[in-house]
């Protein structure tokens, strides 16, 4: 009934390990991200496409990530030769392993859905360790999959911050 009500980020969590349990999938999360069962996009996705430049929508994204996630940030960051979006907890029970292989999963099924020139990743970093069906990440990241990571990062070459969005 109330439409600014959220979801604590608890039972949020508690609904992962729900769905998993339910359908015996350990890889569920994974799965949904790569090949989601709709095109429709939240706000902050919006917001992300409707920029001139993958810098622009990154610093939106940045600005906006803590409305769709309680407990998290992102920081933008680079260095000489790359860029990283990094995911980072602000408190320790803001990590879901299963939240976080959805949310790195759709992001790189978004943006090769939504950039006509592919962006090429350097790899993909998640915080926790190599899961039984580590070897199902490779059919989802073009790039390689690096784990227990002091957060979850998704790293390009830092030439591709100039690149113009559709």
């Amino acid at each position: 009934n109330d439409v600014e009500q959220r979801i604590p980020m608890e039972r949020y969590h508690a609904l992962w390990v729900l769905a998993l349990d339910y359908t015996k999938e350990p890889s569920l999360a994974l799965n949904l991200g790569s090949k989601p069962y709709h095109d429709e996009m939240g706000l902050v996705g919006h917001i992300f496409f409707n920029n001139n430049t993958l810098n622009a929508a990154l610093t939106q994204y940045e600005r906006y990530y803590t409305l769709v996630h309680e407990g998290m940030h992102i920081e933008i960051k680079t260095d000489a030769k790359f860029a990283y979006i990094n995911y980072i907890c602000d408190v320790e029970s803001a990590y879901s392993q299963a939240d976080m292989e959805y949310t790195l999963a759709i992001s790189i099924y978004r943006a090769k859905q939504h950039l006509r020139e592919g962006i090429e990743l350097e790899y993909i970093q998640f915080q926790h360790a190599p899961p039984s069906y580590h070897l199902n990440y490779d059919e989802v990241f073009p790039c390689p999959v690096r784990f227990n990571g002091t957060y979850c990062s998704i790293a390009f070459k830092k030439q591709y911050l100039d690149f113009k969005l559709p």
